[in-house]
């Protein structure tokens, strides 16, 4: 070993070697002993071999760097700083759960392009955006296959129907439709759907109308944000009726071409 152990002071050179595989143990008492001194900030510290900490190490500052070619830390590893690298081929990690943005008070203004990133002749990046709330991926999906999720209405459309894209693209009113109404389309009751779509971004959403008996009402008119659109529709004319004893399905992709400014196209099925 390089250097000597005096008292509870280590002198040496700006390199200690420890080679473990020979049984050297160190206790340290670090209520009473700080490493941080002997090992001061041009000194390195490689230990060769298994090395094995059976209580939590703290380098208070001083320590240049660690170089252990194997180590098991059986207690909490804390590390501090801006950046760390782990240069490995594989990462395993046998938690079930890893946290990112982590802080004592999270919010989503903090999680704001959080995420990871692959690096390759372009970065490949999967983010989360407190502007659109949702996670933005920069590149194709390779998926085999989708389940959405429909949410379930067992209250009548009424008047003016609201349908608010972040909880969900489909919706399901199951109750009997009782007049003609309005459909109003936002984000949701705080966020604006022009706040979540940039200028050639589209969206599209699909209710289903249910016409119990012979009323046929239907949609007579639309908006986005609470402003009236006008959309184009499905064989060039709007519809002036619903089917009676039948769901009617409306469906509609919604293009924003500028700022509160859409293109919408408009479609009615019935299904009986």
């Amino acid at each position: 070993m390089a250097g000597k152990i005096r008292a509870d002071i280590i002198q040496g050179d700006t390199s200690l070697k420890l080679n473990v595989g020979e049984t050297t143990i160190i206790t340290v008492d670090a209520t009473k002993y700080n490493i941080a001194q002997p090992l001061n900030v041009q000194s390195t510290m490689t230990v060769v071999g298994a090395a094995t900490f059976t209580a939590v190490p703290t380098f208070s500052g001083g320590l240049g760097s660690i170089t252990v070619t194997n180590a098991t830390v059986s207690g909490n590893l804390t590390v501090e700083g801006d950046t760390t690298t782990v240069n490995v081929s594989t990462l395993a990690v046998e938690d079930k759960n890893i946290e990112i943005a982590k802080s004592s008070s999270p919010t989503d203004t903090l999680a704001d392009g959080a995420g990871i990133t692959i690096k390759g002749d372009s970065d490949k990046t999967f983010t989360w955006s407190n502007t659109t709330k949702c996670f933005t991926v920069n590149q194709g999906l390779d998926i085999e296959h989708v389940i959405e999720t429909v949410t379930s209405n067992s209250t009548a459309i009424n008047a003016n129907t609201t349908i608010n894209v972040l909880d969900g693209a489909v919706s399901h009113y199951t109750a009997n439709v009782a007049a003609n109404w309005t459909l109003n389309v936002r984000g949701n009751s705080s966020i604006s759907l022009d706040s979540i779509m940039n200028a050639n971004d589209s969206i599209t959403i699909a209710y289903l109308a249910t016409q119990l008996s012979s009323n046929t009402f239907y949609q007579s008119a639309m908006q986005i944000d609470g402003t009236s659109v006008t959309p184009k529709w499905q064989g060039g004319t709007a519809p002036s009726a619903g089917n009676a004893t039948s769901i009617d399905l409306y469906s509609f992709t919604i293009l924003k071409t500028a700022a509160n400014t859409y293109t919408v196209l408009g479609s009615q099925t019935q299904y009986a």
